[in-house]
């Protein structure tokens, strides 16, 4: 499961704004919660990292910062960073890795004469996946058939959501004015994202053999973050001043239950298993907010266990991936957090 670089809510800081609320709702009732091992990433040389994916491996993809400062994509795997290439040197070039599938294929964006392409890196080399007639483009996410959606600019100036397969990159067909993004793709080539029509909400959509659905939201819209084998969607919908993490299934939506004392939540992934990863505030009109697991109906708040909210995805195995802050400097490294078989409360604040 991954999580990318994100348009909207991409991080912990823009999730905590977007998080402040009304009055609390009921939350659902709360788990024991397993205890992690924290692994700490580190970085390619400069201070600061974050990880965008993990696979069902233990391998994890993201950017990190060079001992030059600028921001390389990395593979972490069994201890080891590795700086993935970018596409060429200027300014000691530019890349983000967004996912990796179980073959260990990775994809994501670098710049190519300061402009950002979508890119797959395979057994070694970076490939430039083209555009839809524009100059951009970035990738988002690839499932295990190889299978990578993302957007990118067109003829004409707007960004569209792509399918790439076979080597050719398609445009979606998103109905409506404006751009429209590519979130996630599962092994069944569903696709979710949102679109930012004219002068409206943003909307959720499920795209399927060419068929666009827009997912129920509220009337301040919503959005489509990941979607697993199953075709399980999860991500959010917004109120006036507030989200609530969202789940849909065969086209329905269900609104998860919000943390004990907490009024806002958004889903950041879901596994094939159908656990629910996402972040919480715990107190009404607050920027307190806790990392959590939904499963079987109810929470497990990961602030007992030591994870912290600025949590990004999830893999079969209920491996978290995340930041942590840098030991002795500005800025956050990537942490891989391991379950180890225990328990250690019902969570706390």
């Amino acid at each position: 499961m991954r999580t990318t670089v994100r348009l909207c809510a991409a991080t912990s800081a823009t999730a905590a704004m977007c998080l402040a609320g009304t009055p609390a709702t009921a939350a659902a009732p709360l788990r024991p919660v397993p205890s992690y091992r924290t692994v700490i990433l580190g970085t390619l040389g400069g201070t600061s990292s974050v990880p965008a994916a993990v696979n069902d491996h233990g391998a994890v993809v993201g950017w990190a910062s060079t001992a030059t400062g600028a921001l390389h994509p990395f593979l972490w795997w069994r201890g080891r960073m590795t700086d993935l290439g970018t596409l060429d040197d200027l300014d000691g070039g530019r890349g983000i890795a967004a996912d990796i599938n179980r073959h260990g294929t990775v994809v994501g964006q670098s710049d190519r004469g300061g402009v950002s392409r979508a890119v797959r890196w395979q057994h070694g080399r970076i490939r430039d996946l083209g555009t839809l007639g524009g100059p951009s483009s970035f990738a988002t996410a690839i499932n295990d058939h190889g299978v990578i959606v993302g957007a990118s600019t067109t003829r004409d100036g707007a960004l569209h959501a792509f399918i790439w397969r076979d080597g050719r990159m398609t445009d979606l067909g998103v109905p409506g004015a404006g751009d429209n993004f590519a979130e996630d793709v599962n092994d069944r080539d569903q696709v979710v994202g949102f679109a930012m029509p004219t002068d409206m909400p943003n909307l959720p959509y499920r795209w399927q053999r060419g068929r666009v659905t827009v997912l129920p939201a509220s009337p301040f819209g919503g959005q489509a973050r990941a979607i697993n084998d199953a075709g399980t969607i999860v991500g959010w919908v917004s109120g006036a001043d507030m989200n609530r993490a969202a789940r849909w299934r065969h086209g329905r939506i269900s609104l998860l239950s919000n943390l004990p004392g907490g009024n806002a939540a958004m889903a950041r992934d879901v596994n094939d298993r159908g656990v629910i990863l996402g972040v919480g505030n715990v107190r009404p009109q607050s920027l307190d907010d806790h990392a959590f697991l939904w499963r079987r109906g109810a929470l497990q708040d990961l602030s007992a266990a030591g994870i912290p909210p600025s949590v990004e995805a999830l893999n079969n195995r209920n491996e978290i991936i995340g930041t942590l802050p840098s030991p002795g400097a500005d800025g956050a490294v990537a942490a891989l957090f391991l379950p180890t078989g225990r328990s250690v409360a019902h969570g706390g604040r």
